[in-house]
């Protein structure tokens, strides 16, 4: 179970060091180009790719459009929003577009290990390994009714002082009314608050701009992911342990959680 930075995930290790020649290994984007003879491999090409085998799956007009957007980062907010729609049509839709998308993954991104690249779907049967899994149920007790808190300017606002806050910022023009409107909405709407019964996947548990604070506080069941580094997760657990949710995360195949303290897990 060490966690020393050998042990990094590999995707990690792999975006990571790869420019200045270092070795790859583990999981990489795909190679898109190359530059003074070393391979290139853009997150923004492959992402836009990606989307637009999505949605092309069941609009190939809408697909099209993503591959033939000439200014990506000014305008990639339109086919998004585009990718939403589509998928809300029904549940089938959704249901294609997601799985069109990994495919699209599955079938692009390689992963190197030993000097040897793979397709990630032939290295998915190449390679058994795995991880164990770790669990931590949360010290803090559900309270019998949740309520919504906002942190601001070193005060927490609910109920009428969140309202009235809200009232300010719309007419400021902080935010849109909508938005001001969905956050009332919710902060009324008590029983949408208990989120003991569903489950939220965060890849980068860890974001500073990240839900998994107020998803914890809320009661939810968070499956947490996110760099192999004992700072990180010893915040993340300790996160987990004074909330009244519980935290889902990886650990290093062959460990068990029993034989672990809190220190090494």
């Amino acid at each position: 179970c060490d966690r020393s930075s050998e042990d990094l995930p590999c995707c990690w290790v792999a975006h990571h060091v790869m420019p200045g020649g270092a070795k790859i290994d583990g999981l990489t984007w795909p190679v898109t180009g190359t530059a003074d003879g070393e391979e290139q491999r853009s997150t923004q090409e492959t992402g836009k790719k990606i989307l637009a085998a999505a949605i092309g799956a069941i609009d190939e007009s809408a697909g099209a459009a993503v591959a033939n957007e000439r200014s990506w980062r000014f305008k990639y907010r339109k086919h998004f929003v585009k990718s939403v729609e589509l998928s809300a049509r029904t549940p089938e839709a959704a249901i294609k577009v997601a799985r069109a998308g990994l495919d699209y993954m599955y079938d692009h991104f390689e992963f190197v290990r030993d000097g040897k690249k793979h397709v990630l779907r032939d290295a998915l049967a190449v390679y058994k390994g795995s991880f164990a899994t770790g669990f931590v149920q949360g010290d803090k007790p559900k309270p019998a009714s949740f309520e919504l808190a906002v942190p601001y300017n070193g005060q927490t606002l609910t109920g009428d002082s969140l309202q009235q806050q809200l009232d300010k910022w719309t007419r400021l023009g902080v935010c849109e009314l909508s938005c001001g409107a969905a956050i009332s909405q919710v902060a009324q709407a008590k029983p949408w608050l208990d989120l003991s019964d569903r489950y939220f996947v965060l890849l980068g548990a860890g974001a500073a701009m990240g839900p998994l604070q107020v998803l914890l506080a809320l009661g939810a069941n968070v499956i947490a992911v996110d760099l192999n580094l004992p700072k990180i997760w010893e915040r993340l657990i300790g996160l987990a342990k004074a909330s009244c949710g519980t935290m889902t995360f990886p650990l290093t195949e062959g460990c068990e959680q029993a034989s672990l303290s809190d220190t090494d897990l």
